[in-house]
């Protein structure tokens, strides 16, 4: 039900394409890659982000309240599972897709990319990096903006 309206709401005004798309942001952790995906053209782009629909988790407030964060196992895991079944299903209807990655996994980011160009996806990848020091400061400061996210959930609630 969750997925259902996190599909409908992500796609929104976007359109399946002819000859669809696929842009990838990669690198590691902390680099800047939702920085750049939203300084780059992306109109009629579907962004596939995790970080863009936890709230669609169910009890997604009360698993915050629980944890003080929202980085929680059993919230990554359905973020994982959600952005692949939306990358068969989109691609499936040949959206234009933008997708942020870490890249972690190289051996399904491949099989992914063979996957777009035998379905008659055209491919670009972005690729950012940075320091270590950056990288895991920039972490942190992701650690620190989820509680504060906590805190004003708690406050407006």
């Amino acid at each position: 039900m969750e997925y259902d309206i996190m599909k409908n709401d992500v796609i929104e005004g976007r359109i399946p394409q002819e000859k669809p798309n696929v842009r990838y942001i990669v690198g590691q952790t902390g680099s800047g890659k939702t920085s750049l995906m939203y300084k780059i053209p992306h109109d009629g782009y579907v962004m596939i982000d995790n970080d863009l629909w936890r709230g669609y988790y169910p009890n997604y407030r009360e698993i915050i309240q629980k944890y003080h964060t929202d980085e929680v196992p059993e919230i990554m895991q359905k973020m994982k599972e959600w952005r692949h079944r939306l990358i068969q299903d989109l691609s499936a209807e040949r959206y234009n897709l933008l997708i942020h990655t870490s890249m972690t996994n190289v051996d399904e980011i491949n099989e992914q990319i063979q996957e777009f160009i035998n379905n008659g996806y055209s491919i670009s990848i972005i690729a950012i990096a940075c320091n270590i020091y950056a990288s895991r400061l920039r972490c942190c400061m992701r650690y620190v903006e989820s509680i504060l996210r906590q805190r004003v959930w708690k406050i407006c609630k």
